[in-house]
C-alpha cells in the first residue's frame, strides 16, 4: 500500500510541475510576442516633408500628422519651431518637415 501511496505522490507532482512548466512557458511566449509586435509595428519613419500647395496652411498641413494627445495648436507651435518660422506664413512650393515622433 505505501508503495500506491508513493507512486500516486509522484504523479501528482509530476502533473503539477508539468502544468506550472506549461504555464510558464505561455506567459514567456506572450510576453515575447507583445514586444516582438511593437518592435514590427515601429516601421523607422520619422518624419515627413510636405511641399507647400496653393491655399495650404499650417493647421491643414499637420492636422493629419499630429499626435492623439497633442492639441493641434501645440502640434503647429512644434513644428514652427522645428523648421524656424518666424510666423505662420506658408509660400507655395516651401517645404516643411514634419516630425512624427
Amino acid at each position: 500500500m505505501e508503495r500506491t501511496h508513493r507512486r500516486i505522490y509522484f504523479n501528482t507532482r509530476a502533473k503539477h510541475q508539468r502544468r506550472s512548466l506549461l504555464i510558464f512557458v505561455t506567459v514567456l511566449m506572450l510576453t515575447f510576442g507583445a514586444l516582438a509586435s511593437f518592435a514590427v509595428a515601429d516601421d523607422g519613419i520619422d518624419s515627413v516633408t510636405v511641399t507647400v500647395a496653393s491655399g495650404d496652411t499650417l493647421w491643414n498641413l499637420c492636422s493629419p500628422y499630429k499626435p492623439s494627445n497633442m492639441d493641434i495648436r501645440d502640434f503647429i507651435a512644434k513644428v514652427r519651431y522645428e523648421n524656424k518660422l518666424p510666423n505662420s506664413e506658408l509660400f507655395v512650393g516651401q517645404e516643411i518637415v514634419i516630425s512624427l515622433n
